[in-house]
């Protein structure tokens, strides 16, 4: 790992959050805990996808790409923050739904330089709007 890298997710290492940082190509530089316990897969280090074995949905129910990095054009470009709800399809058939929120990385030239990501578990919460829902509805 990159030593610029290193220090800075180093920081994040005992959060209960997921968080990795992405280079400027998208690949996948630095984690911590929570973001291989999350998906129950160990990241690979330097590839653009360190998730193969998932299979990943955006809300409308449309594939992603399954080299999907939640680092779009946009935020390259604007260095905004990007975040993205998305369900993930582990390799033993349990689904995720996931809130990807990414915040862009700048040098000192505030020229794009990679991306903090954090991946928020919101599946129990889902499943829970959709009991309240059908509850109303029945009601």
């Amino acid at each position: 790992m990159p030593k610029q890298y290193q220090s800075l997710i180093e920081h994040y290492q005992n959060l209960p959050v997921a968080i990795y940082i992405s280079d400027r190509y998208d690949r996948l530089r630095a984690y911590n805990t929570a973001a291989e316990e999350l998906l129950g897969i160990a990241p690979r280090e330097g590839r653009k996808n360190w998730y193969p074995a998932c299979r990943i949905y955006d809300k409308s129910g449309k594939a992603v790409n399954r080299y999907y990095q939640p680092v779009s054009a946009a935020l390259k470009s604007n260095g905004k923050r990007h975040v993205q709800e998305l369900l993930f399809v582990l390799e033993d058939g349990s689904k995720r739904n996931i809130l990807v929120s990414s915040m862009a990385l700048l040098n000192e030239s505030l020229n794009y330089n990679g991306a903090v990501h954090t991946l928020t578990d919101v599946t129990l919460q889902r499943t829970y709007e959709g009991q309240h829902a059908l509850l109303a509805a029945i009601i």
